[in-house]
């Protein structure tokens, strides 16, 4: 959105306040003319795991901390780079809950499926052997140069990008026993959201699948 948009836009709505008092009309008469926001539409994701590999289950457990995250990312909007350098978010999406919630249930589910290790969350008070913690590098869709929404041109299909580091420590020790950082995109097939969250949860599927065979192979077997 240029500069020139936005100032334009304030001056307007400066304006009509202004001509609304003139009016006689109080705050509330404001406010119901201006009316609230529109209520943010929450989307799931649901990444589709591997099967299971037919190994058996490994004779310790881990726990799984909710991810690290920045700011920009350790909210429950939907996050974008228009540009670049720059970074938005979706005016009317959102996820169910902030995104490393989200993401540790999901990795939790992903361990579960492949039938590898138990698992726990780290909140549960369950003692185990092992703590994967987590950092969310990136987790947006990104626009092509040039391909971000103007006044007048839609934008073109973004690519989701999905960066998680990942480190295994041993415990009462507090030993990092190994670490990897898993990143995979996914093209959209239209900017539309339902093809954008299509495009999260091939992303998503990927990183956390890797994540999860990449971990049962780094505590010994016994």
């Amino acid at each position: 959105m240029s500069t020139s948009y936005v100032v334009a836009r304030r001056a307007l709505l400066l304006g009509t306040v202004a001509s609304v008092f003139l009016a006689g009309c109080g705050l509330s008469d404001i406010g119901e003319m201006i009316g609230p926001p529109p209520p943010l539409k929450i989307y799931l994701l649901r990444p589709q795991f591997a099967a299971a590999d037919g190994g058996g289950l490994l004779p310790w457990q881990m726990s799984i901390a909710i991810p690290d995250a920045p700011a920009s990312i350790d909210t429950v909007r939907v996050a974008l780079n228009p540009t670049p350098s720059t970074l938005d978010y979706y005016a009317d999406a959102a996820w169910p809950d902030r995104t490393p919630v989200v993401v540790q249930s999901l990795l939790i589910e992903a361990f579960e499926n492949a039938g590898r290790v138990a698992v726990a969350r780290d909140t549960d008070g369950v003692l185990t052997d092992y703590v994967l913690r987590t950092e969310l590098r990136e987790f947006q869709a990104r626009y092509p140069a040039g391909g971000a929404p103007t006044p007048d041109a839609p934008a073109a299909a973004p690519e989701i990008s999905i960066r998680i580091d990942a480190r295994i420590v041993a415990v009462p020790e507090r030993r990092v026993l190994g670490n990897i950082s898993v990143t995979h995109t996914a093209q959209a097939q239209g900017n539309e959201m339902d093809s954008i969250i299509a495009a999260f949860n091939e992303a998503l599927g990927a990183v956390l699948g890797e994540i999860v065979t990449w971990s049962v192979t780094v505590p010994p077997a016994s």
